[in-house]
């Protein structure tokens, strides 16, 4: 099926092709991929589109809809627009100079970074150049016409664009101030933004940008592609560029994603994960039946709730963590699914009055935390954060000058750093005066708001001044890593995050450098051995990071079940977790581009009970459709004192047990055996045939 429309107050087009994910249910929920095109103003992706769908008339409707299917590929986009942005970010880097070889990489991500926001502006409608809306392109080419011998247009027009409007303070908007003057004759019309994607460096002053090395980026890639502001969401994708492409673009292009072991996790594999997490989170922050929970975060309906003023409390309190970030997936994955909590709390409670705009911009400065080791990510993330803002933001700074658009700060919200070399942030004991602790928090929200760079420069030194009176509490000495009790004081305060959700770097154990090795061991003795991959040290410090009771959800490889290392990791989760959940798809693996079989695991902290039950689910259909229908799954449950007894050597001491080859792979007849076992004596020998004695057929 296709659909046109007319989009209302604009000239443009929008094609809309339906799919259908699933019938079992009895109602066939549709995945809605769309198109707009500006028909005086069409992309290269618009243009391939439109002629993907040429028809014969000789053609059958199955040939047909399969070229419907084809030309609405957002997969196709995504790989085209990473093959083209691979392309030319290296031709970037080799043609720009006056940067250090070590430095021009990040410098190369943030011109490019600063580069895609100013396209996603124009989306917006807040970027004007000559009354044109392709802003950057009209830009380009009124330099294009203008300019003189030894000009650039990096020099001349964006460092303009980047430090005098969009990161000057002192002019909110170029439509306020110096009418007709010279730098809005060279700029156009542009608010302030803030933030901290266009803060000058050493860097910006010094680099040489040749046009030779923008031109392409702006005709090659900047026009060649439809742009989007607006994330798609699991059930309606638009075939364009979204920040969450970016996402994707980071993940081939900026990590080295072999050697960092970084994935990029599927969009309704982040969504399942937050939900899990957020229904653990509700049933431990208040008093709703784990039922009502379920339906108010899985179907957005309220109606259950017993007191939804203290649901919307929780949401507001819940502090969520990502120790290894990325390009921001879980984080965007959790703002989305707390926006939309609490807006269902509002259309049938008539709770929480904020815009759109002003409930995002809480949670992103309330709830959100994150980390990461490549500094190249902690860029990307907190660029999709900023574009996720202005997509809600309902204002036009070009239209009301007195608007104050400008984004928050994110230096203390989404940090560079080592998540596991630092001591255990629960670690330190005694008292500490919180006055100071929550003088560091004011200073940290403080800065998220300030404007101009005096500002936050006074900022940070107060800011520096308490972290250090907090570190030498916390510690005799300097700590390597990000040192977590220090950095997120204020949440530590509290017991540790509510949250953690992530998906840990996957690098072989093979791979860890000896001397970092040796470092992970000493922290980590009771979770890790000399074998054991990265993502198992994660899983400790995920664990150390929480306060009792908190939710601990992971999607990472599935080698920990079964292999030799997973036993000591086995034994810490069954000591220090009820392990609620174990999944493991039994079609598809959750990482297209990534060869690892993985399972999703969901955690609460503290020591559970001996009866505390932990589910082995097992999906028999594709993800999305068997983790909302339990008749495609095949559920086994196991007590915390069944699973610890299996695992036990004859020694009495716990060496771990084959969790994924018994629970979630065996083959039915396995669980049929067993349970045919207690009636009937079943005895079965490597190599053998299997011996059954003393069978009464009637009873079996």
């Amino acid at each position: 099926m296709l659909f046109t429309a007319h989009i209302e107050g604009s000239n443009n087009l929008l094609f809309i092709h339906p799919r259908p994910i699933f019938k079992d249910s009895g109602r066939i929920p549709y995945i809605l991929r769309t198109l707009e095109v500006q028909p005086d103003a069409p992309t290269r992706t618009d243009l391939d589109v439109l002629l993907a769908l040429e028809t014969r008339p000789d053609e059958d409707p199955f040939t047909r809809a399969d070229k419907i299917r084809e030309a609405f590929s957002v997969e196709k986009v995504t790989q085209q627009f990473y093959k083209d942005f691979h392309r030319l970010f290296e031709c970037a880097e080799l043609r720009i100079t006056g940067v250090e070889d070590d430095a021009k990489r990040l410098f190369v991500l943030k011109l490019f970074n600063r580069l895609l926001f100013i396209r996603f502006l124009e989306r917006k409608g807040w970027l004007r150049f000559d009354k044109r809306r392709d802003y950057l392109r009209a830009l380009w080419e009124d330099y294009q016409a203008t300019r003189s011998d030894n000009d650039t247009f990096f020099g001349s027009r964006l460092k303009l664009l980047f430090f005098s409007a969009l990161n000057n303070p002192q002019q909110r908007n170029l439509i306020a101030i110096n009418q007709g003057g010279q730098l809005r004759a060279l700029i156009g019309d542009a608010p302030y933004l803030n933030g901290g994607l266009f803060e000058m460096d050493d860097d910006d002053q010094t680099a040489h940008v040749p046009d030779d090395a923008l031109k392409p980026v702006i005709e090659e890639l900047l026009y060649r592609y439809n742009f989007t502001i607006t994330e798609s969401t699991p059930l309606e994708i638009e075939v364009a560029v979204d920040p969450e492409m970016l996402g994707k673009v980071f993940e081939e292009l900026v990590t080295g994603r072999h050697e960092s072991g970084s994935y990029y996790t599927p969009r309704r594999v982040v969504a399942f994960m937050c939900r899990e997490a957020l229904k653990g989170y509700l049933q431990t922050a208040t008093s709703e039946s784990a039922e009502a929970i379920a339906s108010f975060v899985d179907q957005r309906d309220a109606s259950m709730l017993k007191n939804p003023e203290a649901v919307l409390d929780a949401l507001r309190k819940v502090r969520v963590c990502d120790p290894a970030c990325g390009s921001g997936a879980y984080l965007l994955g959790m703002l989305h699914e707390l926006l939309e909590l609490r807006a269902a709390l509002f259309e049938q409670k008539r709770l929480d009055s904020h815009t759109l705009y002003e409930r995002k911009l809480e949670i992103i400065q309330r709830n959100l935390y994150g980390v990461d080791i490549d500094p190249f990510a902690v860029e990307i993330a907190r660029l999709r954060l900023w574009l996720s803002l202005v997509v809600d933001d309902t204002r036009n700074p070009l239209d009301d000058p007195n608007a104050d658009v400008s984004l928050p700060n994110l230096d203390f919200k989404i940090e560079v750093g080592d998540s596991l070399l630092a001591p255990d942030p629960q670690q330190k004991g005694g008292s500490f005066d919180n006055e100071v602790i929550h003088q560091f928090e004011e200073k940290k929200a403080e800065y998220m708001r300030a404007h101009g760079d005096e500002q936050k420069r006074m900022l940070r030194k107060e800011i520096e001044m308490l972290r250090e009176e907090i570190r030498q509490w916390a510690h005799a000495d300097d700590v390597e890593g990000f040192d977590w009790r220090v950095e997120f004081a204020e949440v530590f305060k509290d017991g540790g995050f509510d949250i953690i959700v992530a998906n840990p770097p996957y690098v072989r154990q093979e791979q860890i450098n000896k001397a970092v090795k040796a470092k992970l061991l000493a922290l980590y003795p009771d979770a890790a051995e000399g074998r054991s991959d990265l993502y198992v040290y994660f899983y400790a410090r995920g664990v150390q990071l929480l306060k009792a009771g908190g939710m601990h959800v992971f999607v990472c490889s599935n080698s920990w079940l079964d292999v030799g290392f997973g036993g000591k990791l086995q034994e810490y989760l069954l000591q220090n977790a009820h392990l609620w959940a174990i999944y493991d798809s039994a079609l598809e693996r959750q990482f297209a581009s990534a060869d690892v079989n993985t399972i999703i695991s969901i955690l609460r902290t503290g020591r559970p009970s001996d009866d505390a039950p932990t589910r082995f689910v097992r999906l028999n259909a594709p993800f999305e459709q068997a983790v909302a229908d339990p008749r495609h799954q095949r559920v086994i449950v196991r007590t915390r004192a069944e699973l610890w007894r299996s695992g036990l050597n004859e020694q009495g001491m716990y060496e771990g047990d084959k969790w994924g080859g018994k629970y979630l792979r065996a083959p039915d007849i396995y669980f049929t055996i067993l349970e045919r076992g207690e009636r009937c004596q079943v005895l079965v020998w490597k190599g053998a045939p299997i011996l059954v004695e003393h069978i009464d057929p009637s009873r079996c």
